[in-house]
């Protein structure tokens, strides 16, 4: 596997690990990875970083008290 395809694979691991998307065992396996290599480690500060910045700095809108009752009573209906 090139060196390319293998961070790409690591990145898409370390967004699982951060979606809490990865069952125990993968998110244990990708643990001990970073453990063992300083360089993945890189990869979680730079994504946790960026989604960071995304969280912070992207205005969401104010969806409205009516929506919100909305979808409460679309879901409890269900």
């Amino acid at each position: 596997m090139s060196d390319h395809n293998h961070n790409q694979d690591l990145t898409n691991k370390v967004n699982m690990y951060l979606d809490n998307a990865l069952s125990n065992e993968d998110e244990m396996k990708l643990l001990n990875q970073m453990q063992d290599n300083p360089s993945f480690n890189k990869i979680l500060v730079k994504e946790k970083s960026f989604r960071k910045l995304i969280k912070n700095n992207i205005p969401r809108r104010k969806v409205s008290d009516d929506l919100i009752k909305g979808i409460m009573r679309k879901i409890s209906t269900d």
